[in-house]
């Protein structure tokens, strides 16, 4: 009896993905994002995927709908999952765009995911440090070394936000700059 419960959960969770998902791409603007993530904070794998595809698609649309979950969002950064934390880093980075004080605030927690196994991962952290950088270049310099190691990435705007980024903690901090 417990098995079938979860059975008929799981399916509940998968109907409500889809839907969420379909909402997602039809309409950003009225997806419950806290149901999704709600789904992302508490389920099995394939549903925390699907909750995951829902935020990185309304962030791509609308940032500041899912701004008020950065916290959740950050959280799944260290995911096991690398489809899971691909989107939320999406996501993250589109918030960072209109809100860098969310990025900074998670500075660390970005910068562990520059050395990410997975290079979209890595895309979006440069990409959101890159966003730190133009309000803040200071906040981003102790990582200097790690946004160098990205000069040799084979995705050239993984580079380009890379030379951007170090470009402008060099205006600001240049002894954080070794040569390369």
């Amino acid at each position: 009896m417990v098995f079938s419960m979860g059975l008929f959960d799981r399916r509940d969770d998968t109907e409500i993905i889809s839907d969420l998902l379909a909402e997602a791409e039809e309409s950003p603007t009225s997806v419950d994002v806290g149901q999704a993530i709600s789904l992302l904070e508490g389920s099995g794998q394939e549903i925390q995927r699907g909750a995951a595809a829902v935020v990185g698609l309304v962030a791509q649309e609308c940032p500041e709908k899912v701004a008020p979950y950065s916290e959740q969002i950050v959280a799944q950064l260290s995911a096991s999952d690398v489809d899971v934390r691909e989107y939320v880093s999406h996501a993250l980075r589109s918030i960072v765009r209109i809100r860098t004080d969310i990025g900074t605030r998670h500075i660390e927690t970005i910068a562990a995911r520059l050395s990410d196994e997975s290079i979209e991962v890595r895309k979006n952290a440069i990409r959101a440090f890159s966003h730190i950088s133009e309000d803040d270049p200071d906040a981003v310099s102790d990582y200097a070394d790690s946004i160098a190691d990205l000069l040799t990435e084979d995705d050239v705007t993984s580079r380009q936000d890379a030379v951007g980024t170090l470009r402008r903690i060099a205006e600001v901090t240049p002894e954080k700059i070794r040569p390369y």
